[in-house]
Formats: structure tokens, C-alpha cells, sequence
């Protein structure tokens, strides 16, 4: 009764913790296993062996403990590593007769194919086949049988089969029962070999494991509704053998786990995602009129920007509307880029008419300056204007209007007219020096357009004033 409750307890408890963990994926995994092993040879035995007189009444304490690595071959496959040391040991009773005891150290070394058809979210059940050898010493063995048995050790081959399943204890631990058996080619476990009977001694095996993974990642969780409301393939995590688990493709990335091209652009979700950084989900990532795989596998353009080649022009524009090259601002090579050359009217496929314009200078000319009521060019204004007669000289294109200004003291009709007098005094004064006077304009605003206040002696001086400024 205290070994039920005790049974129970820890089904319980396995049971909460499962409740609360998952499978991780891994890379490797490293654990301790305890095997009760029965032995099964030409004595009276638990099982299948030569001697059909079942009863657990022959059974000595039998023991194999096993260290173990483990690692994945493919989401079904494993492969595992044993090493162990055990005790295999028995009642000697056959036909009626008591013939003593025997006792054997065995410490077999196997490897084994763990097969995992099926993932559940906190279990895995499992089936596994292997071959080893095994070393054996014999320390006690029947007395009174006729046998052809003489030697203390040797060596044996072995093959273990069994099923089993791990439940999850965490995100590192996993705890492992399992129900198997190994096949040895010695007849001589039990320190006996028959001269008529060849069977070969075995065992059967309950065992417990505590077993610890390396490398743990994420794994595909998608549990058996999943499976069923995306009929997503239970066997594989990745069900349309894109490169991307399943979890991964419904939870994070939101592609079509049974799709291996989500967008139907042409790449595949696993390409997009960790090749390309494009979105799996979009046929068109940077929305410039383009599939990223024609982006990238027909015109060679970042499925990532608009723009390869950042002249203002999309790809799909250059492409199609003017049959330039997306990743040459300069397709025809005259110097200037396409956008330029599109918006000015030019075209941007012949280098004939790659022209640059001529950029447009613009002169500032210092203001000159006029005593109260007076009109006439002074010493200090002259050599001002003789700076500008240099520019227009040298720059016989230019165009200037020349503005004549006055204080706020007198009526507004005489500034006015007093302003259009400086204007054409200066006017003169240019054309005296030989500046053609089509190329002035003298106009006059009065008190119009002070540039400081007449609040005070020094800025009215200011004011009574001529601007010259280029119109072209």
C-alpha cells in the first residue's frame, strides 16, 4: 500500500510539472539511468528464457546502472551513447533441483537508434534498437551441473531494444522510464553454458532516467490541435520542409507552416526570413512596384529600398517607365543622375543632352548713402559703386535695378520724387563709366521702405539711401 501511494505521489507530481513545462530542442543530451534488470537464461526465471518455471522466488537483486550521451540526428532520430556497470544474478534452479547461486558483473558499452514518431507538448515517447559489447565477470556459479563452462570473464556482444517515453521536468531536465531488454551472444552470464542446449543469456529491464540537454533552443511546440487545425504534419517540425520549424513559422512569423513559399513570390519563407531579411509574408517588401524574387534574381535591386541606387527614382520607375538602370544614377554616364535628367525634360539614356546648366551667380552690391535733401554721388558712395562697375563690367549679363530711398522728414510726394532722383544719379553716374544703361532700371519708394527706424540722426542717414540689386 505504501509503495501505491508512493507511485502515485510522484505520477502527481510529474504530471504538475509537465503542466507547466515543455520540450526545448537541443543539440545534445547527457543523463544517469537505473535499470532493474531480470535475468533471463536456462534457470527459473521471470520471463522468456529456456526454462518455463516462472517465479519471481529465484529472482536476486540485478542491477544495471548506465551513464549516457545523446545526440540528435534529425527531429526523429537519435543516437545513443551507454556505458554501464550491473549485476546479473540468480537462483541456479532447474528441473526441481536447486543447483546454488550464480552471480555476474557485466559492463556492457552499447550504442543505440532512439526512433521518436510522435511530439507531444511535455512528453515523447520513444522505441530504440542498438548493439554493444559487454565484459563479464563471474564471481559465483551453480555447482552440480554437467556444463562446458570454465571461464571466469569474457566478452559478449550485446543488443538492447525497448520503448520508453521522456516527460519534460523544466527547460534543462527530462525524467525517462522505459521497458526493454538486451539479447547477449554469451551462454555463460549465468556460469553455465548446457552441452545440448544453446541459449543465449539475456535480460529484461524496467529503468528510470534523469536526464539533463545541452544546447536547448526553443523547439517546435505546436501540440496535437494544432497539428489538427493547420494539418500541419505531427511526425516533423517542419512541415513544408521550408527550413523553419512549424512553432516558429505560426507564432513568429506568421508564414503558412504547410506553404513553403507563403507570398508565392517565388523565394522561400526560409530564404526571405534569414537569407534575404525580406518579409515572408509580403510579395513586394519595400512596396516599389517589384517582387523581391525578380529584386533579386532578375534586376539584382535591394528588396529592401525603393530606391537602389538613391537618384529619387523607384526601381520599378527606372525599370519601366524609362528603361533605365536601377542601380546606376548615371545610366547613360554624361554626369548627370536619371531623376535629374527625368525632371528636366532631358533624356536620361543618351549622354548628348547631359548638359549642365549653367547655375545662376548672384552679385550683392553695398548700399550706397546720400546726405539730407541732397542727390549727388559723394566720395565715400563712389567707392562703393566703383565695386559694382567692376561686377557689371566683368559680368556684362547682368540686369540691376537700382532703388532710391529717403528719410521720414518731408511730405510723402517730394521723397517720392526725391528717391527717383538719387536712383537716376546713380544711374548716370554707371553709364558715364560705360555700363549700358538698358541694363538699369531706376525706380524710386519715397520713405516707403526704411531699413531701421527714424528714431534717431544715424539711422535716418541710413535710410537716405540707394540699393542696387541683380534682377537676373
Amino acid at each position: 500500500m505504501k509503495k501505491l501511494l508512493l507511485i502515485s505521489a510522484i505520477l502527481v507530481l510529474i504530471l504538475n510539472i509537465q503542466a507547466e513545462a515543455q520540450f526545448k530542442d537541443w543539440s545534445s543530451k547527457f543523463g544517469i539511468r537505473y535499470n532493474q534488470i531480470y535475468p533471463e537464461n536456462e534457470f527459473r526465471n521471470v520471463g522468456f528464457g529456456g526454462n518455463d518455471d516462472f517465479s519471481f522466488k529465484s529472482y536476486y537483486f540485478s542491477f544495471l546502472a548506465e551513464i549516457l550521451y545523446s545526440v540528435k540526428l534529425s527531429d526523429v532520430f537519435d543516437a545513443e551513447f551507454n556505458l554501464g556497470y550491473g549485476r546479473y544474478a540468480g537462483d541456479a534452479y532447474c528441473n526441481d533441483i536447486d543447483q546454488g547461486d550464480y552471480k555476474t558483473t557485466i559492463l556492457p558499452f552499447d550504442i543505440r537508434v532512439k526512433v521518436n514518431p510522435f511530439r507531444f507538448k511535455s512528453w515523447n515517447p520513444f522505441f530504440y534498437a542498438g548493439a554493444g559489447i559487454m565484459h563479464y565477470i563471474s564471481h559465483i556459479k551453480p555447482e552440480g551441473l554437467d556444463c562446458d563452462f570454465n571461464k571466469k570473464n569474457g566478452w559478449a556482444g550485446l543488443f538492447p531494444v525497448g520503448l520508453g517515453s521522456e516527460f519534460s521536468l523544466g527547460k534543462n531536465f527530462l525524467l525517462e522510464f522505459s521497458l526493454g531488454g538486451a539479447f547477449s551472444t554469451s551462454y555463460e552470464l549465468d556460469g553455465f553454458q548446457s552441452r545440448t542446449e544453446k541459449i543465449w543469456d539475456s535480460y529484461l529491464s524496467t529503468s528510470i532516467g534523469f536526464i539533463y540537454l545541452i544546447n536547448n533552443i526553443e523547439k517546435d511546440t505546436l501540440v496535437n490541435n494544432d497539428f489538427n487545425k493547420l494539418k500541419a504534419n505531427p511526425l516533423t517540425t517542419d512541415t513544408d520542409a521550408d527550413g523553419l520549424p512549424d512553432f516558429d513559422e505560426v507564432n513568429k512569423y506568421k508564414t503558412n507552416p504547410l506553404e513553403i513559399d507563403s507570398d508565392q513570390d517565388g523565394l522561400t519563407d526560409y530564404q526571405e526570413i534569414i537569407e534575404y531579411k525580406t518579409n515572408p509574408i509580403n510579395a513586394d517588401t519595400d512596396s516599389d512596384g517589384l517582387t523581391d524574387f525578380d529584386e533579386i534574381t532578375k534586376y539584382k535591386t535591394d528588396p529592401l529600398n525603393p530606391d537602389s541606387d538613391g537618384d529619387g527614382l523607384s526601381d520599378s520607375e527606372e525599370i519601366f517607365a524609362y528603361k533605365t538602370n536601377p542601380n546606376n544614377k548615371d545610366t547613360d554616364g554624361g554626369s548627370i543622375d536619371d531623376f535629374t535628367e527625368v525632371k528636366r525634360g532631358t533624356n536620361p539614356l543618351s549622354v548628348k543632352d547631359d548638359i549642365e546648366e549653367t547655375k545662376k551667380q548672384v552679385f550683392v552690391f553695398d548700399n550706397i548713402t546720400f546726405g539730407f535733401d541732397k542727390t549727388n554721388i559723394t566720395r565715400e558712395s563712389e567707392k562703393i559703386l566703383n565695386n559694382a562697375l567692376i561686377v557689371l563690367k566683368e559680368h556684362n549679363n547682368i540686369l540691376i535695378e537700382i532703388s532710391g530711398h529717403t528719410d521720414n522728414r518731408g511730405t510723402k510726394n517730394y521723397n517720392k520724387i526725391l528717391s527717383i532722383k538719387r536712383a537716376e544719379s546713380v544711374k548716370e553716374w554707371l553709364a558715364k563709366k560705360g555700363i549700358d544703361s538698358e541694363r538699369m532700371t531706376a525706380i524710386g519708394f519715397g520713405m516707403e521702405k526704411p531699413i531701421v527706424p527714424n528714431t534717431t540722426k544715424a539711422n535716418r542717414q541710413k535710410n537716405r539711401r540707394c540699393e542696387l540689386k541683380q534682377t537676373n
